[in-house]
C-alpha cells in the first residue's frame, strides 16, 4: 500500500520530484519483470530516477545496468529462499504435519516438539488436526460426509440439506456450492493430507489425528 501511495505521489507531483531513494533495490522489489511493468515505467514517465544507498544506480547507461543486475541478484536470492521454505513444508507434510488452514470443521492442534526451540529461543510446535466443535461444525461436516456416502444423494440435494441444517462458512454465511465441494474432496477429514502443492499426488497420514470419516 505505501509503495502505491509513493507512485501516486509521483504521479501527482510529475516533474517535481527528480528521485526515489532507497536503501537497496531489494527494498522496492525484487523481481526484474515486476519492477519494469509496475513500478520503474512509472516512475520514469513522471521524470523521478531510482537511486540506492548501496548500488550504483542512475540514468547513466552503465547505472541502468547496475539496476537489472542488482534486480536479478535479488530476484534470484527470493527464488532460493521460497524453494528452500516449499522444500521445508513438503518434508514437513510429509512427515504427517498440516501446513496450511484447516478445513472448515477442523481446527489446528499444537504439538510440541521435544528438545527443539526457535531462533528466538521459544518452544517449536508444529501442527495436525482436530475436530472443530464450535456451534456443532464438526459435527455437521462429519454428518453431511457420512451422508453423501450412502450414495443416494447428490452435491445439489446435500447442500439443500447442509442449509436447512444451517451450516455455514467462515465468513459466516450459509455453505455454497463451492465450499461444499471441496469438503467433499478433502482427505484431511479421514486423517490424510494430499496437498497438491506440496505432495504431488502423493498422501501422507496426519500425526495424532485419525480424522472424523473413515477413509
Amino acid at each position: 500500500p505505501d509503495l502505491q501511495k509513493m507512485l501516486n505521489d509521483i504521479y501527482a507531483h510529475k516533474g517535481e520530484i527528480s528521485y526515489v531513494i532507497v536503501y537497496n533495490v531489494s527494498r522496492i522489489s525484487r523481481n526484474l519483470e515486476s519492477f519494469s511493468k509496475d513500478i520503474g515505467y512509472r516512475m520514469a514517465g513522471c521524470g523521478a530516477t531510482l537511486l540506492s544507498t548501496l548500488e550504483a544506480i542512475n540514468d547513466k547507461p552503465e547505472g541502468r545496468l547496475m539496476l537489472n543486475i542488482a534486480l536479478s541478484v535479488h530476484q534470484y536470492d527470493n527464488d532460493v529462499k521460497a524453494q528452500t521454505v516449499r522444500d521445508n513444508m513438503t518434508l514437513l507434510a510429509k512427515q504427517g504435519w498440516w501446513m496450511s488452514q484447516p478445513p472448515l470443521g477442523l481446527k489446528l492442534k499444537h504439538i510440541l516438539i521435544d528438545g527443539i526451540t526457535t531462533k528466538d529461543g521459544k518452544k517449536k510446535y508444529h501442527n495436525t488436526l482436530e475436530i472443530d466443535h464450535t456451534d456443532n461444525i464438526g459435527e455437521d461436516i462429519r454428518f453431511l460426509l457420512n451422508r453423501f456416502s450412502e450414495g443416494d444423494i447428490n452435491i445439489a440435494d446435500l447442500l439443500r440439506l447442509a442449509q436447512k441444517m444451517g451450516v455455514k462458512s467462515r465468513n459466516g454465511k450459509l455453505i455454497k456450492f463451492t465450499t461444499l465441494n471441496n469438503i467433499l474432496l478433502q482427505s484431511a477429514y479421514a486423517g490424510y493430507n494430499s496437498s497438491p502443492k506440496l505432495l504431488n499426488g502423493e498422501s501422507a497420514k496426519l500425526k495424532d489425528f485419525d480424522g472424523i470419516i473413515s477413509l
